[in-house]
């Protein structure tokens, strides 16, 4: 038995990527099983994972694309309560650093001071009207932190409890 993978044109031949004999059997056998668990998976029929995959794709991409559409609107409603309250350090557990970004973003865009926004380690901090620069240089002396980030912005991370960081940050 010869199974030829791939054939393509390299510089003046070809470079072939094939096995035989015993090694073609048990990539062929090997490639069999993980088509058959993917057919189990997806509750298709053998030949037809490739669509059924497809579909499973196309459908998590709609979840995700309408779950950012729901995340951005519960934000607009989290910084709507934040308008005009100048600086804010809000807590929010279990939130990945580029939704601390887009969170601390919106606040800014209302509070008129300082959105400090963290999660754990995770911090982001956005301001419409501050040069962030030197808060980040305190931060990194004070706690540690690792990051940085435009005049506006200061993103990283830092070894701090909610207490130091309520007693560190004044909130107007």
């Amino acid at each position: 038995l010869v199974k030829i993978f791939s054939c393509v044109k390299f510089h003046q031949g070809v470079r072939i990527e094939m096995a035989c004999g015993g090694r073609a059997v048990a990539l062929l056998n090997a490639a069999y099983d993980q088509n058959r668990q993917v057919s189990q998976t997806f509750s298709a029929k053998i030949f037809e994972t490739a669509d059924a995959a497809r579909t499973v794709s196309k459908r998590l991409a709609e979840a995700e694309y309408r779950a950012n559409a729901l995340q951005k609107q519960i934000f607009d409603q989290i910084a709507a309560g934040y308008a005009g309250k100048g600086n804010v350090l809000l807590h929010r557990p279990d939130c990945p650093p580029a939704d601390l970004r887009e969170l601390a973003d919106r606040i800014a865009n209302v509070c008129g001071g300082i959105a400090f926004v963290y999660s754990g380690s995770n911090i982001c901090l956005a301001s419409r009207t501050d040069d962030l620069k030197e808060l980040g240089k305190e931060l990194k002396t004070r706690f540690n932190a690792r990051g940085g980030g435009k005049p506006g912005y200061f993103q990283g991370t830092l070894t701090a409890t909610p207490e130091e960081l309520e007693a560190f940050f004044p909130v107007s």
